[in-house]
């Protein structure tokens, strides 16, 4: 009797160990299936069996599988580690944009210009958006009273999360058109992702050109337009210039407001003296703001014959796979 118990005890160990050790495998299915169909997923980095129980070291939850799991793990004990970060996998984007790899699984997207987005992967992002540069005013021929076009508006924005398959809108603001011998320049377009009403950064407006010191005014906007006699702001500061200068969002311009991030949204200079452009895209007297970092347009030069301002920069979008702080 005691030997059928021994023998009955041993089949059912073996039994149970056979059930535990084909459980990573289907585990492992699950899994694989996930990553090729999006379903809701755990991702594991190891899956361990033993007689007596499963262990499961398991590194996200409750998101769709954004990395295939790696066969090798499987019957390794406590394989583990830090959880790889999610990059910004893109299906198709109806417009132009660059990749930046930042290492360690970081990316970002600059969306150079406006287009439909949709994503392969499901992930949650940082945007940061900076409006179009408001045009720099023109001069009429016995005055030089114009002021710099303003930098764009920026914004930064913290934990998006957008789901693969879906179409994502993305707009890039226009630069603004260069201001006439008399009157205001164009103000740059607005700038917005994935939801208008949330996600968006307003242009920046253009700079005014008028038969007085103090209608030569500076546009206002990220960064402020420089006045008639001014250089252009830069990093959110107002512009240069005692009369009539343009007035900055007082908040910084650079990438992410991280103190680290490329600095946009600089602002032009006036036009009566040799007056530069602010840090980020802002044009000098003379030239127009730079594409795709939302700079201000220069005023004309004066030269005492009446001419047109300059055009202001572009917009754009930048998404990254979301950053703990």
């Amino acid at each position: 009797m005691e030997q059928g118990r021994n023998r009955a005890e041993r089949r059912s160990k073996i039994k149970a160990m056979r059930f535990y050790k084909g459980i990573p495998y289907l585990i492992f299915t699950a899994l694989a299936a996930g990553y090729l169909f999006g379903v809701p997923s755990l991702i594991t980095t190891s899956a361990i069996a033993q007689a007596s129980h499963l262990t499961v070291t398991v590194v996200r939850k409750g998101e769709r599988l954004f990395a295939p799991v790696i066969a090798g793990m499987i019957g390794r004990t406590n394989a583990g580690g830090a959880a790889a970060n999610i990059s910004i996998d893109i299906y198709s984007y109806t417009g132009s944009y660059s990749i930046i790899d930042d290492g360690d699984g970081n990316t970002r997207v600059k969306f150079l210009t406006s287009g439909t987005l949709i994503l392969s992967r499901s992930v949650t992002v940082d945007v940061f958006i900076v409006g179009g540069g408001g045009g720099g005013a023109g001069s009429q021929g016995g005055s030089a009273w114009c002021g710099g076009g303003a930098g764009g508006y920026t914004g930064t924005w913290s934990s998006i999360y957008l789901e693969a398959g879906v179409s994502y809108t993305i707009t890039v603001g226009a630069g603004g058109t260069a201001g006439p011998s008399t009157g205001l320049a164009g103000t740059g377009g607005k700038s917005w992702a994935f939801n208008e009403t949330l996600y968006y950064a307003n242009g920046g407006t253009g700079g005014n050109s008028s038969g007085t010191q103090a209608g030569g005014y500076g546009g206002n906007g990220g960064s402020g337009g420089g006045d008639f006699g001014g250089n252009g702001g830069s990093n959110g500061s107002n512009g240069g210039g005692t009369t009539a200068p343009g007035i900055g969002q007082g908040t910084t311009t650079r990438e992410f407001a991280e103190s680290s991030g490329d600095l946009y949204a600089g602002a032009g200079g006036g036009g009566y003296s040799a007056t530069t452009g602010g840090d980020g895209g802002g044009g000098a007297r003379g030239y127009a703001g730079t594409t795709n970092l939302g700079g201000g347009g220069g005023a004309s030069i004066y030269t005492g014959t009446t001419k047109t301002g300059f055009a202001g920069g572009s917009g754009i979008v930048i998404v990254r796979n979301h950053r703990a702080a």
